[in-house]
């Protein structure tokens, strides 16, 4: 049987050649200054650097599937971790199924509706990485948010709805734990996720509203769920977008507005995560020089429970490649 096996194997892959995938190199890649007076940490002029290198590759069989991977290489390191996603994945008439380091459903199909940024998550209140102190810690999600091992299914989208589901094994095989041996549920951290979104476009208006949730075991019974709603509306340009969520340790919400005129975006949006204790305000400048390069300035202002009140500015410039 195995040597059966092994010859079908051989067979099945003499069908294509390595010069029919399509393979390449993109990324990202921000730079800035910032200036923060804090309460809550340490302030002053800081300077950041932060990037991502992605390899990818696809095969498209004659059957019109695609087969494909994606390896996302961090420019920096932390704690050992190295890569961020990376996954395997199949694109069809049926769907599509990802198996690998990925996020969740709630948080792709739901949380990607949440908010509006501006480069990356550096300037945002919602998902954001956060110039202040308190605002490092007041970010809200919906779903998890983390690349764990696990396995992804997709519906095609069907008069602009699209649904989605996530089965993750063991929560904790990711960053520093990454492994490359298969990850069984340990009854510690298993968890899965459920989502679904509509976009639709009528002329110039548009709007987009995603429901996702997202549940955890937890150890002796301290488990996790979340669940979130996320949309917006858009017309000429402008746009207006929201998001509520509550998992186990409480609620957050926010709501955000943005502009863009030629070259020129100008956002702002506010937040306030019950679950961290901490209300968020941001507003931006986006422009764009050139195909792939952008640059923004903004202001953030933080407050929470304990009565620190932090406010920052920072000027980031942006490569996409």
């Amino acid at each position: 049987m195995t040597s059966s096996a092994l010859v079908v194997a051989a067979g099945f892959a003499s069908v294509a050649s390595a010069a029919e995938w399509e393979t390449g190199v993109g990324g990202y890649m921000f730079a800035g200054v910032g200036l923060t007076d804090n309460d809550s940490a340490a302030d002053g002029v800081g300077v950041l650097r932060d990037g991502e290198v992605y390899l990818n590759a696809k095969l498209i069989a004659d059957n019109g599937i695609t087969f494909g991977t994606v390896v996302q290489l961090e420019a920096w390191s932390q704690n050992g971790d190295q890569i961020d996603e990376n996954y395997v994945y199949v694109d069809g008439s049926f769907g599509r199924l990802v198996i690998g380091g990925n996020n969740d459903a709630a948080y792709n199909v739901a949380g990607s509706l949440a908010a509006f940024s501006a480069q990356g998550a550096h300037i945002g209140y919602y998902d954001q990485f956060g110039i202040t102190g308190a605002g490092k810690t007041g970010s809200a999600t919906i779903g998890n948010g983390t690349d764990p091992v696990g396995i992804h299914y997709y519906t095609p989208r069907i008069a602009g709805f699209q649904a989605g589901a996530s089965y993750i094994p063991s929560n904790s095989a990711d960053g520093a734990g990454d492994t490359n041996n298969f990850q069984f549920d340990d009854n510690v951290d298993e968890a899965w996720a459920i989502a679904a979104n509509y976009i639709g476009d009528f002329g110039d208006f548009g709007v987009d509203i995603g429901v996702g949730y997202y549940e955890q075991e937890g150890r002796f019974g301290a488990g996790f769920n979340d669940l979130g709603v996320a949309g917006g509306v858009s017309f000429s340009g402008f746009g207006v977008r929201g998001f509520y969520d509550d998992d186990t340790r409480g609620n957050d919400w926010g709501l955000g507005a943005q502009y863009q005129t030629g070259p020129w975006t100008i956002g702002a949006g506010y937040s306030e995560a019950n679950t961290t204790g901490v209300h968020l305000g941001t507003g931006w400048v986006t422009y764009a020089v050139a195909p792939g390069v952008s640059v923004s300035t903004g202001i953030e202002w933080a407050e929470n429970d304990f009565g620190d009140n932090d406010i920052g500015g920072v000027a980031i410039i942006g490569l996409r490649f």
